[in-house]
């Protein structure tokens, strides 16, 4: 039995969550090995939004929400790794069980509901290890759940992330926070993204530096509605 199926046979007689942290306990502790197969090619190169990735395969938000194993994961190859997401206060997320397999489908149904350790462990852990990271960094920020002002929250966190990311997402398309969706509709999101541009062209030309932002929305959004999103956007 290769090194491959040995770790998955031991991790899939775990439940899901403490798998994933026994995954992030591993890596955080440089106990996996650097990829065999990872392949450096000039040609795997992507520019997009000015970043220069060294591969179009990145690692998306959700596996390191804490940024705990951030910079040993791109020895497994990835083209940039998306922390998150955080919030500005730590939360604990929805009550377990809250991650299912679904086998035969290779798939996992996740309820987390935004649980890290909020922003200030978070981006202390990022701040810390900048100076030896060796790949494209996103940050991925979203809302507490009983937070009364979800623009603030954003904005909050976009001036605190800002020089510490390759890039920011904006997360409003999880349906385990209560109304976060709310935000994707036409009567909200108008103000909501010209508020967020707004303070990033501020801070652009404050640190001479201009962050790409992008942002997350639901993946079942009629297109009518996505095309709306993306005029007010564009």
């Amino acid at each position: 039995m290769d090194y491959y199926h040995f770790v998955r046979n031991v991790l899939f007689a775990l439940p899901a969550e403490p798998a994933h942290q026994c995954a992030l306990w591993a890596l955080s502790r440089g106990l996996v090995p650097k990829s065999r197969t990872t392949t450096y090619d000039n040609r795997l190169g992507v520019v997009c939004a000015g970043m220069g990735f060294e591969n179009p395969i990145g690692l998306a938000p959700g596996f390191d929400k804490n940024a705990e194993a951030f910079q040993v994961i791109y020895d497994q190859g990835f083209g940039c790794v998306e922390v998150g997401t955080v919030t500005p206060k730590p939360q604990a997320g929805n009550p377990k069980p809250r991650m299912f397999r679904l086998k035969e489908d290779r798939a996992v149904i996740n309820r987390l509901g935004f649980n890290n350790e909020g922003y200030e462990r978070i981006f202390g852990r990022i701040y810390a290890q900048d100076s030896g990271r060796t790949g494209m960094l996103g940050i991925n920020i979203g809302k507490n759940k009983d937070s009364e002002d979800a623009l603030e929250d954003y904005l909050f966190l976009l001036r605190e992330a800002y020089m510490l990311a390759d890039y920011i997402t904006i997360n409003i398309s999880s349906p385990n926070t209560l109304g976060l969706r709310d935000l994707q509709q036409e009567q909200h999101f108008e103000a909501f993204i010209k508020a967020i541009m707004q303070e990033r062209n501020l801070l652009a030309t404050f640190e001479k530096v201009r962050r790409p932002v992008w942002v997350k929305v639901a993946p079942d959004m009629e297109d009518d509605a996505l095309c709306r999103m993306l005029d007010v956007m564009m």
